[in-house]
C-alpha cells in the first residue's frame, strides 16, 4: 500500500481545491453567457448591453453567438447606442468596442 507524506496530502488538496474553484468559475461563465445570449435572443438587451454584461470584445460575442447559432439583429436602437458609446469616448481599444 502506497503511503502520501503530509505535504503530498497537503499538494494533492491544494490541487483539488485549485481545480475545484476553476471548475466553478467556468460554470459560472457559462451561465451568464447563456443568460447573456437569451437576453439577446430574445431582443431584451441589445448587442451592446449582452456583450458588456459579459465584458466581450464585439468580436468575442460574435464569435459566441456564431458557435450558439444565435441570429443577429441590429436595429436603430443599437446603432444609437453605438453612436452614443463612441461619441461619449466609451469606445476605445481598451475597451474593445
Amino acid at each position: 500500500m502506497n503511503v502520501l507524506s503530509n505535504d503530498e496530502v497537503r499538494v494533492d488538496a491544494i490541487y483539488k481545491y485549485t481545480n475545484s474553484i476553476e471548475l466553478i468559475e467556468q460554470g459560472e461563465r457559462a451561465v451568464v453567457e447563456q443568460i447573456a445570449m437569451q437576453l439577446y435572443e430574445n431582443k431584451i438587451f441589445t448587442f451592446s448591453q449582452a456583450r458588456r454584461l459579459l465584458n466581450y470584445s464585439l468580436w468575442e460575442f460574435q464569435q459566441l453567438l456564431g458557435e450558439n447559432q444565435i441570429v443577429r439583429h441590429y436595429d436603430k436602437d443599437d446603432l444609437a447606442e453605438d453612436i452614443e458609446a463612441v461619441k461619449s469616448g466609451w469606445w476605445d481599444s481598451e475597451n474593445h468596442w
